[in-house]
């Protein structure tokens, strides 16, 4: 009720004054970038980490931007107008099959500066327009504030603890087979809640605990790619860098300790962004009466 209202009315939540301080960071991180993750035209294996969380943060400024263009103009409505058109079937079909199509072309360019910050900037945006709608949602209930401050809250928590046990942690975070069964979790906690949706219908008490589920899953996740950063070496990198660039599908090219800053912060970006939606869907769901 709250989207409609917002989508058919003159009402505004987002002014022009709120772009300013977006774009200054914004700017400012592409000349930061450019000085830290770069050397002789190509990526540079010098702070891989700094550079990695500067990518993480320019996705999430530059999200922000989007988003608020998104929500000024009012464009989800137009996914909502081809959701109807198609019908929730075909619309959830053609949906998955573009995600993967642009998933698979962004990591088949890791070596392909352009082409990477090209399909970063396109996926970023993509996110921001599908969740666009959630931001109004928050803001429309007064729980925008609330979702932001907890979402800082748990992974600066996370954060913390990583730092603090990270001798007792990285058994369970190197565990390829734990780091998949987590994500196959998540999966198909996504698609039994998607199914449910489809079939039965919004459920208060189903969204809350699949969101916290997948809250809890990508916290490990988070802190599983962490880790898998901290690892690469600066020696590791090099030769990395060096092989990748000959040819991908040579033997010794190491895409994981490649510097393929747009990739690799892209992942921590989407950990962040997935924690932070089941959060606000958390929040939405428990603000609301209906069963």
């Amino acid at each position: 009720m709250d989207l409609n209202t917002y989508l058919n009315s003159d009402v505004e939540i987002v002014n022009t004054k709120e772009f300013y301080l977006p774009i200054i960071i914004f700017s400012i991180l592409i000349v930061i970038i450019y000085n830290s993750a770069f050397e002789n035209n190509t990526y540079s294996c010098n702070n891989v980490v700094a550079n990695v969380y500067l990518y993480v943060l320019f996705s999430l400024v530059l999200f922000h931007i989007f988003t608020l263009l998104f929500v000024k103009n009012k464009t989800i409505r137009y996914l909502r107008t081809l959701q109807i058109k198609l019908g929730p079937y075909v619309f959830l079909i053609l949906f998955m099959l573009v995600i993967i199509g642009l998933f698979y072309l962004f990591f088949s360019l890791h070596t392909n500066i352009i082409g990477s910050h090209i399909m970063l900037i396109v996926l970023v945006a993509l996110c921001s327009y599908i969740l666009s709608y959630l931001f109004i949602l928050l803001k429309m209930q007064g729980l925008y504030n609330q979702v932001i401050f907890t979402t800082v809250a748990l992974i600066f928590g996370l954060m913390c603890i990583f730092y603090y046990k990270q001798d007792l942690l990285i058994p369970y975070l190197q565990n390829d087979k734990i780091y998949i069964t987590m994500i196959i979790i998540c999966i198909i906690v996504i698609i039994l809640s998607i199914i449910y949706y489809y079939l039965y219908g919004y459920s208060k008490i189903l969204r809350i605990i699949s969101a916290s589920i997948i809250v809890v899953l990508f916290a490990y996740i988070l802190l599983a790619d962490t880790q898998k950063i901290l690892e690469i070496t600066p020696n590791e990198c090099k030769k990395a860098l060096t092989e990748c660039n000959k040819s991908i599908y040579s033997s010794n090219c190491d895409l994981d300790k490649y510097p393929s800053y747009p990739q690799k912060g892209y992942e921590i970006f989407n950990d962040i962004i997935e924690i932070a939606r089941n959060i606000a869907h958390i929040f939405l769901a428990a603000n609301n009466d209906d069963i």
